[in-house]
């Protein structure tokens, strides 16, 4: 995302959303692997760091969107902007009689 704010431009696979997602992914194959483990103090320490760095990953992205352009605000989150997506003019087809 600092790239982002120093010109360059940001993947959606960087983006604030697919990170996110990433992380959840993350989350849940791990959970879903150790679902034998019972020890719920250990699993509430776990999410408790997991939400601390994620916290940090949001304190983060809020800096650098309020340094970046707001034209490249959604670029921040991974969503598609309509502006710059490469568009041509509808030719009609001609019509021969």
């Amino acid at each position: 995302m600092i790239g982002l704010k120093n010109g360059r431009t940001l993947g959606r696979d960087h983006s604030l959303i697919a990170t996110l997602k990433r992380v959840d992914g993350m989350i849940d194959g791990w959970g879903k692997h150790y679902w034998f483990c019972n020890d719920g103090q250990v699993l509430r320490s776990l999410d408790d760091q997991i939400g601390e760095c994620v916290r940090g990953f949001l304190g983060n992205y809020r800096v650098v969107r309020e340094d970046v352009a707001v034209s490249k605000r959604n670029a921040l989150l991974g969503l598609s902007e309509l502006a710059q997506i490469k568009r041509e003019p509808f030719a009609y087809p001609s019509l021969k009689t």
